[in-house]
C-alpha cells in the first residue's frame, strides 16, 4: 500500500503538470508535460536519476559529479538505442520491399532466418 507520501506527491505533480499544460496550451506550445513515469507512459526508456540541488549547481559550474556521469551514460544508451531502432525499423522496411525480389532460394531464407533472430534454417537447397 501507498503512503500518505506517495498521495500527496502525486496529487502535487499531478496539479503541477496540469498547470504547466494549461500555460503552455495558452501560449499555442504544443509540447506538454506528463507527470507520469515513463513506465505508466508506456514509453521503453532508462529514466535519468534526479541530481539534487547540490550537484545541479556543480554540473552548471562545469564541477562533474557521480549522478551527472551517471546521467550522461544513460543519455548516451538512449541514443544509442534509439540509433539502432531507426536502423532496425529501416532495415525490416527494406527487407519488407525487397522480399519478393528474393522470394525463393538461400537468400530468401538467410533473410527470413535473421529476422527470425538465429532461427537455424538448411540454406543448401
Amino acid at each position: 500500500m501507498h503512503s500518505t507520501n506517495y498521495f500527496t506527491n502525486w496529487v502535487f505533480n499531478t496539479a503541477w503538470a496540469n498547470a504547466v499544460n494549461t500555460v503552455l496550451e495558452r501560449e499555442n506550445h504544443t509540447a506538454r508535460v506528463d507527470h507520469r513515469s515513463y513506465e505508466r507512459q508506456g514509453i521503453e526508456q532508462i529514466p535519468t536519476i534526479h541530481l539534487g540541488v547540490a550537484a545541479h549547481q556543480m554540473e552548471q559550474k562545469g564541477i562533474g559529479t557521480d549522478r551527472g556521469n551517471i546521467n550522461r551514460e544513460i543519455r548516451l544508451a538512449i541514443l544509442q538505442t534509439q540509433r539502432l531502432q531507426k536502423e532496425l525499423r529501416d532495415l525490416k522496411h527494406w527487407a519488407k520491399r525487397e522480399s519478393p525480389k528474393y522470394s525463393t532460394g538461400a537468400t530468401c531464407r538467410r533473410v527470413r532466418a535473421h529476422f527470425n533472430q538465429g532461427a537455424t534454417v538448411d540454406t543448401t537447397r
